[in-house]
C-alpha cells in the first residue's frame, strides 16, 4: 500500500498524545442534544502504546465553537480538542472534503493544495443550522479515524451509538482484519436489551459484528463495546449493514472498506548468491507490502503484517534516467543504464546489472504506481550465478473498467436505474452523498441497500442538497465511471 503521511492531530491522537487550541474569549457554548464522539484511529504504521478507543457522550463533551461561519469545536478530558472548521472565508456545508488533522480549515476535494497527499478524507453528512447561524444538526466521518456528530433525530433515544458509519482504511485481501469499536451508552433510568448484530448487504461476507463486552442486558447509564470487523473478500469497494437490536428497536449502523484490485508480490529466484536455488514468492495479504517514491525512484517493499517501516524481506528498487517511470518493453538494467533495477532480499543485496521485460506500468497523476507487471533477469557484481525475477502491483489480467448504470430514476423513498451493460457486472455500489457529487467516490456519503436494481432512500433532512453516486463494479474489482442524480428532500 502506499505509505501514507498522518496529519499532526492524527499522529498525535493515535499515541496517545494531544494537541492544543485556545478556546474562544466568548462565553461557553451551549452544548446540543445527543453529541457523541467516537475515535478508533487506524494507524498505517503500529505505534506504542497501541491506539486507544476514545468514546464520549454528552455531558463529557464541552463545546468551544459551534456556528457554521467558525465551524465545530470540541473538547474533553479525555483529549484537548477534536474540530471542524470550513474553508477559509466560506460557511460549513456537507460534502468531501481533506481533513488536515488540526483545528484548521478543511479542503475541498479537488483543490491545487501543496498538501493534499496525506490529508485524511472527511464526509460531512449533515449540517442543520438555525437563523443565528448555530448548528443544531451535525454529522462527519473522517475515513479511518472515526465520526462526531450531534441533534440527529436517529439519536433521539435512550441508548446512543459511538459510531453510526464507519469506513475502514483499504487493506489486501488475505490480510489482518480490520476491526472498529461500537460503543453504546445507555442514557435512560432503565435497563436496555441488546441483541446480537448481524450483517447484511451485497458484501455483508466482508463484514463482520460481534457482542464484544456486551450482554443481553444494558444497566442504566452503562456502556458497552461491540465489536465490528473487515475482512475483504475480494478487491474493490465493498459495503454492508450491521444490524444491532437494542431496547426492541433495530439500530443500522453503515459499513464500508476497499481492498486493491489484484496481485500484489514479489518472486525472486536463482543460482545468486542470495537466493541459492530457492525461490521465495511473497504475496499482499498474508505479508504487508508497501510502495514508496513515485515517478523515476520507486520502492516495492514487503514486510510481516503491519511492521511497515520494519526490515522489508524484499525489495526492488527501480530508477530511470529520463524522468518518468519505466517504459513498456525489454532493457539493459545497472547502474549506468538508463534504467536501473536492484533487489534486496533479507537485508541482503549488491549491485547487478542485467535486463527488464516491462508489460504494464501505469502510474497516477502523482507518478505513483496503479498497475505493474514486470519481470527481470539479474546478475551480482562479482558472483556468480542469476537472478530471475517477478514484481506484480494490483495486477490482473482484467483492466477494463465496467459500463456505468443508467436511467437513474428517484421517486418517493427509493431509487431504480437500469444496469450495465459489460457482461462482467458484479454488482452496483450505491452511495448518497451530500452536494452535487462532485468528485464523488465509492466511500463517500452513506451507502443504500441495493436490491436488484432499486434502492431505498433514507428519510432526508430539508434545506440540504444530496445526490444519489452509482458506481457498477465488475468481477475484477473494477469500477465503473460514476452515475449521478440529485435527489430534492
Amino acid at each position: 500500500m502506499h505509505r501514507p503521511v498522518l496529519s499532526v492531530l492524527a499522529a498525535a491522537a493515535v499515541v496517545g498524545a494531544t494537541v492544543t487550541v485556545a478556546a474562544p474569549a466568548s462565553a461557553v457554548v451551549p452544548s446540543p442534544p445527543n453529541a457523541v464522539v467516537q475515535l478508533a484511529p487506524q494507524p498505517a504504521i503500529p505505534v506504542t502504546p497501541p491506539p486507544k478507543i476514545t468514546t464520549f457522550f454528552d455531558s463529557s463533551l464541552k463545546f468551544q465553537m459551534n456556528s457554521v461561519t467558525t465551524g465545530v469545536v470540541v473538547s474533553s478530558a479525555g483529549f484537548d480538542v477534536f474540530g471542524v472548521v470550513p474553508p477559509q472565508g466560506q460557511k460549513l456545508t456537507p460534502g468531501t472534503y481533506l481533513w488536515r488533522g488540526t483545528v484548521e480549515s478543511i479542503i475541498p476535494v479537488g483543490s491545487n493544495h501543496p498538501n493534499y497527499v496525506g490529508l485524511l478524507p472527511i464526509d460531512i453528512l449533515d449540517v442543520g443550522s438555525n437563523s443565528a447561524g448555530t448548528i443544531t444538526r451535525f454529522d462527519a466521518v473522517v475515513s479511518g479515524y472515526g465520526e462526531f456528530r450531534f441533534g440527529e433525530p436517529s439519536d433521539g433515544t435512550s441508548a446512543l451509538l459511538g459510531t453510526r458509519n464507519v469506513v475502514f482504511p483499504e487493506q489486501f485481501v488475505g490480510s489482518i482484519p480490520g476491526s472498529a469499536p461500537e460503543t453504546i451508552h445507555n442514557r435512560g433510568t432503565s435497563p436496555v436489551s441488546l441483541g446480537t448484530p448481524t450483517v447484511s448487504g451485497v458484501n455483508a461476507s466482508s463484514f463482520t459484528g460481534s457482542a464484544g463486552t456486551c450482554g443481553p442486558t444494558l444497566k442504566a447509564g452503562a456502556s458497552c463495546t461491540m465489536q465490528l470487523g473487515f475482512a475483504p473478500k475480494m478487491g474493490g469497494p465493498l459495503s454492508a449493514f450491521v444490524k444491532i437490536p437494542v431496547g426492541g428497536v433495530v439500530q443500522t449502523v453503515n459499513v464500508t472498506g476497499s481492498a486493491p484490485l489484484g496481485t500484489s508480490s514479489i518472486t525472486l529466484g536463482g543460482s545468486d548468491p542470495i537466493d541459492r536455488g530457492v525461490t521465495t514468492r511473497d504475496v499482499a495479504g498474508p505479508l504487508g507490502m508497501y510502495v514508496y517514491g513515485n515517478t523515476s525512484h520507486i520502492i516495492f517493499d514487503t514486510a510481516q503484517p503491519l511492521q511497515e517501516g520494519a526490515t522489508p524481506q524484499l525489495s526492488v528498487v527501480l530508477d530511470t534516467t529520463a524522468g518518468k517511470a519505466p517504459t513498456i518493453g525489454t532493457h539493459v538494467t545497472g547502474p549506468d543504464a538508463a534504467n536501473d533495477v536492484q533487489v534486496t532480499a533479507f537485508g541482503v543485496g549488491s549491485t547487478t546489472t542485467g535486463t527488464d521485460n516491462v508489460k504494464v506500468f501505469d502510474v497516477d497523476a502523482n507518478g505513483v504506481p496503479t498497475v505493474v507487471n514486470m519481470t527481470f533477469t539479474e546478475k551480482f557484481d562479482g558472483y556468480p550465478g542469476i537472478m530471475t525475477g517477478t514484481l506484480l502491483w494490483h495486477y490482473r489480467p482484467d483492466l477494463t473498467p465496467p459500463s456505468a448504470p443508467t436511467a437513474l430514476s428517484v421517486s418517493t423513498g427509493h431509487v431504480s436505474w437500469k444496469t450495465s451493460t459489460s457482461k462482467d457486472s458484479s454488482y452496483v455500489m450505491a452511495r448518497l452523498v451530500a452536494g452535487d457529487g462532485t468528485a464523488a467516490t465509492p466511500s463517500n456519503g452513506i451507502p443504500l441497500d441495493v436490491t436488484g436494481s432499486s434502492a431505498a432512500l433514507p428519510k432526508l433532512p430539508s434545506g440540504e442538497r444530496f445526490t444519489v453516486a452509482l458506481f457498477d463494479v465488475d468481477t475484477s474489482g473494477n469500477v465503473s465511471n460514476v452515475a449521478l442524480k440529485q435527489v430534492t428532500p
